[in-house]
């Protein structure tokens, strides 16, 4: 499943209708909406699912791994990410990916060493207030 951010998550894109959401939700994903009529303003997908960053595996890839390469195909500055946090947050992509907790030296340990969860959220989406399904 392909992370675009400011705009969609495979099928689930930013902005559509909670009702059309439901229908192309897939397992391992959340949405969450907001407005009135109610409209997708964050989507979530966890590791049960298969998901690229611009063909980085964020998932199965180390998280240390999954940042750097980020940093350098946006032209982030790599001190403002540095190795070692179980959250990372891109803020001009509306983007985050999240770990429970981090165990950069044991690749066996799968929660602290990969990614747990990756998001993306329309601007002005207070991330702190966690995803919801739709």
């Amino acid at each position: 499943m392909e992370i675009v951010p400011h705009v969609r998550i495979g099928r689930v894109r930013l902005g559509m209708s909670q009702e059309e959401a439901e229908w192309l939700r897939e397992s391992g994903m959340q949405t969450d909406c907001r407005g009135a009529p109610p409209v997708v303003a964050f989507i979530q997908v966890s590791r049960r699912v298969c998901a690229t960053y611009r063909d980085v595996d964020v998932f199965e890839d180390p998280a240390t791994e999954v940042v750097a390469e980020i940093v350098r195909l946006e032209g982030l500055n790599p001190a403002d990410y540095p190795p070692g946090r179980h959250q990372y947050l891109f803020p001009a992509l509306n983007f985050a990916l999240w770990r429970g907790y981090v165990n950069d030296d044991n690749p066996d340990d799968h929660q602290g060493y990969h990614f747990q969860a990756a998001s993306i959220h329309a601007p002005g989406y207070d991330t702190e207030s966690g995803a919801q399904s739709a």
